[in-house]
């Protein structure tokens, strides 16, 4: 074996190295820098610490150029260089911006994200705590004093070493990296605390890698700042346990009736707290369907308590915590869990109520120094008009399944019928109740008293007989008149299909009569006026809405919902004007950038549609459609004075009632939850106004005003009560010899009087003035022109109206008048009748 020997004394075996190298020895050096690096290359390779003094004997001019470029050359160390370095400052710049933007709510504000939105009602009591979560907090030192096993069973199940990391468990970390990649089980590597930056810090279940990074930094963290008790506090108040619980003591309180500082829990039920977290939906104890895995919850939470007992049996980094005859003892018994009405019950802590909508709206509108993305989350106490009685009257009526019985006396199923109500109070226009509906359930169904519907009937005294009393001066026996009328090709029908001809003003709106509305609309209001009045209450009418149909008869494009009605009812019980529904009267919280508590108050003005003459004469109209003998009994209160108004859709698909008493407005529909076109399951239920809406006012207003003394409606000063016709000079006439006479009873002395008539009882022509006796004579012509004929024809008989008015001296104001109609009678018996002579009508008429 050939040897070199080197500068020290060293010998190198030359066939060891590598072949170019044997030549290094025989060239000269050239450049001492490429010999020093070669001379590390080569120590590198063969491990000879020896030649690490002797760095200079070789040099790397001995090698050739061409040997220099082969193997790995000197660029390539430079870049991996390059690449190492950049690696490590983008890794370290990576881990530097998540420690910078890993800000995080300290623990002990933890309950903040969660802050209960407090609603009080109208007096100032606490009425719905609404939270995000549904939990309730317990601290380590009760739990420690009477589950200390709980505690225990967490570390050993969730996190062994908890005691001892820093927030990270490499070890776990590592190991579960490693079953991962080699195995077909996987295992995860979190920590107590990393559960606690997870799920309660963050609450960020993403599967990324900037979120575990945050996860991580969190967990440092926390483990820097809180001590072990807290972090564990932290985890224990803020675990998820399914169903919407959250945290052990309600999991607990839930599943097995346990205050956690009071009672003590039994291995078996320690052993089912601390195993539902790993899957909450999977061990329902609640869930009776069967999984993919084909077994109940109730099923796969024994298994999961078995294997949480076992862990507990087992030694591992922790001592056993039970005996193995424990284990066995409690993995044969039987598990025994509370019934879901428990979990019903705390779960109304955290419902939603039927007026978030209303409070959400108000908020935005009305109190935007307040911003809210979610209402039960928002910390705000919310200070509003609810009545609990009136509110708990409502709820009551709503699921009284004996109220809901059709026009043929039918029980109504709540599957297939559904009901909204509102009740204002109307001296402020503070919603007092919403009726959510027959199967209204937090967060699942929406509101119906919020829902649009055609109003029918119950829109005429708004758009028509309100706005004609305004203008018009009316009154309840203005006569009008009830007959066939087609508009836009429809024809107006009444209820009851017949037509009544003269009617008084107050017997149109009691029975309802669709054409004497329509009627007076055309003839005495206009639908431009009708739409504006519409607006004025707060309709939400649209362009289409302008024509007779949906202002006089209710069929609106979009239609209106009950609060939208009692709304604009409330304007007969406030002289003429009304306020905007509201429910919210005050708010105290924290507004948007400010560090201090506000308060801000609801600042409501009243909106004039009508005098007060206008409302309180349509009031009494109101009231005789329900008090008169002949008015709608099911809505009648005992002892007290009740208004109101039915509304009943085409085909009698939904019914309106719209009741009012000296404290309320209350509106109420009821409406077929499936339209006739629905292919399956499409019973329709026949609904009208006086039927169904007016039974759940009865109830409703039954037990609201229970034990409040009975009010009457009070006139306001200056008002002529209408409970009798104004008919202040009695007046009367006869037909006789083709004359009218007029006679009527003196006013008083000095009085003067003008006479005037008309054909229709509204247009009156002036036909005598300044009369100071107390008759008239006035003669009726004679033939007149084709039409009269015509009429004459077919009639036979002819009806004039006459009025006539007190002229007191120096232009007093407070005129009495008094009407009489005169019907002429049949008076062609006189004069020759058309003969049969082939022309016919036509000779008669003259043609």
């Amino acid at each position: 074996m050939e040897h070199r020997e080197m500068k020290g004394g060293i010998k190198v075996d030359e066939r060891s190295m590598p072949p170019d190298y044997s030549t290094k020895a025989e060239n000269k050096r050239e450049d001492t820098e490429d010999n020093r690096d070669k001379d590390k290359y080569q120590i590198i390779i063969h491990k000879y610490s020896q030649v690490k003094a002797k760095k200079e004997t070789l040099g790397s001019s001995q090698l050739p150029t061409e040997s220099r470029n082969r193997g790995f050359p000197l660029v390539n160390w430079k870049w991996l260089s390059l690449v190492l370095i950049t690696s490590f400052l983008l890794v370290f710049g990576i881990l530097l911006t998540v420690i910078l933007t890993s800000e995080f709510l300290p623990i002990e504000r933890i309950t903040e994200k969660d802050k209960p939105t407090i609603i009080y009602d109208r007096n100032n009591k606490e009425y719905a705590k609404l939270r995000k979560k549904l939990y309730e907090p317990i601290s380590m030192e009760s739990l420690r004093k009477k589950n200390p096993l709980l505690i225990d069973t967490i570390k050993k199940v969730e996190d062994q070493r908890f005691d001892h990391h820093s927030g990270v468990d490499y070890y776990s970390l590592a190991r579960a990296i490693y079953k991962t990649l080699f195995s077909d089980k996987t295992e995860g590597g979190g920590t107590i605390t990393m559960q606690v930056a997870r799920n309660v810090i963050l609450e960020n279940l993403e599967q990324t890698l900037g979120r575990k990074l945050k996860e991580i930094v969190v967990a440092w963290n926390l483990e820097r700042k809180y001590s072990k008790d807290q972090i564990l506090e932290a985890y224990f108040n803020h675990i998820y346990y399914g169903n919407g619980i959250y945290g052990v003591q309600l999991a607990a309180k839930i599943y097995f009736g346990k205050d956690l500082s009071k009672d003590k829990l039994t291995p078996g039920e320690v052993a089912i707290l601390v195993g539902i977290p790993k899957a909450p939906s999977g061990y329902s104890p609640y869930r009776l369907t069967k999984d993919q895995t084909g077994k109940t919850g109730i099923e796969r939470l024994e298994e999961r308590q078995k294997i949480v007992l076992s862990i507990m049996a087992r030694k591992n980094d922790m001592k056993p915590l039970i005996s193995e005859k424990e284990r066995q003892f409690w993995s044969q018994a039987p598990i025994s869990i509370r019934p879901k009405t428990d979990l019903l019950e705390y779960k109304r802590q955290v419902a939603a109520t039927p007026f978030d909508t209303l409070i959400e709206a108000e908020i935005e509108k009305k109190f935007p120094q307040f911003k809210v993305d979610e209402l039960n989350a928002s910390g705000l106490k919310i200070y509003t008009n609810i009545d609990p009685k009136v509110q708990t009257a409502v709820e009551t009526a709503l699921q009284n399944d004996r109220l809901f019985t059709s026009y043929q006396n039918q029980l109504m199923p709540r599957e297939k019928v559904e009901a909204g109500v509102t009740v204002i109070d109307p001296h402020d226009g503070s919603i007092v109740a919403i009726g959510g509906g027959r199967n209204f359930q937090p967060k699942l169904t929406r509101v119906r008293a919020l829902d649009k519907h055609q109003p029918g009937s119950s829109i005429k005294p708004l758009t028509v007989y309100g706005p004609v009393i305004h203008l018009r001066k009316f009154h309840e026996s203005t006569p009008l008149q009830d007959e066939s009328l087609t508009v836009h090709g429809k024809r107006i029908q009444n209820f009851e299909h017949e037509y009544y001809g003269h009617v008084k003003m107050k017997d149109a709106v009691k029975y309802s009569l669709n054409s004497a509305t329509v009627w007076l609309l055309e003839k005495h209001l206009g639908v431009d006026v009708a739409f504006d009045y519409g607006k004025k209450l707060g309709l939400p009418l649209i362009a289409d809405d302008k024509n007779p149909s949906p202002l006089a008869l209710g069929g609106l494009t979009r239609g209106v919902s009950t609060k939208d009605m009692a709304q604009a009812y409330s304007v007969f019980l406030g002289d003429g004007s009304y306020y905007e529904a509201h429910i919210i009267r005050e708010i105290r919280g924290f507004a948007t950038d400010e560090e201090e508590e506000i308060t801000v108050k609801a600042d409501y003005e009243p909106i004039q549609v009508f005098d007060r003459q206008t409302a309180w004469h349509m009031l009494q109209i109101l009231r005789g459609t329900v008090m008169d003998s002949d008015g709608i009994r099911a809505a009648r209160l005992a002892g007290r004075e009740v208004a109101g108004k039915s509304g009943t859709t085409q085909n009698k698909e939904k019914g309106w009632f719209v009741g009012l008493t000296p404290n309320y407005v209350t509106a109420v529909v009821v409406f077929n939850e499936y339209q006739k076109d629905e292919k399956l399951n499409n019973k329709k239920y026949e609904i009208i106004g006086g039927g169904a809406p007016a039974k759940l006012f009865y109830s409703i207003m039954t037990d609201a005003l229970k034990n409040t003394p009975p009010q009457t409606f009070v006139k306001p000063k200056g008002i002529e009560n209408l409970e009798t016709p104004i008919q202040q000079i009695g007046i009367s006439g006869t037909f006789i010899d083709g004359k009218v006479k007029l006679s009527w009873t003196p006013s008083e002395k000095g009085v003067k009087y003008k006479l005037a008539r008309s054909d229709d009882g509204y247009f009156y022509q002036e036909i005598a003035k300044n009369l100071t006796t107390t008759s008239y004579v006035d003669s009726i012509p004679k033939g007149g022109g084709i039409l009269e004929k015509v009429l004459s024809f077919l009639t036979r008989e002819k009806v004039y109206y006459y009025k006539v008015t007190a002229l007191y001296p120096n232009g007093r104001n407070d005129e009495k008048t008094g009407t009489v109609s005169v019907t002429i009678p049949d008076q062609s018996t006189n004069e020759e009748k058309p003969s049969d002579n082939g022309n016919g009508i036509f000779d008669w008429l003259g043609f």
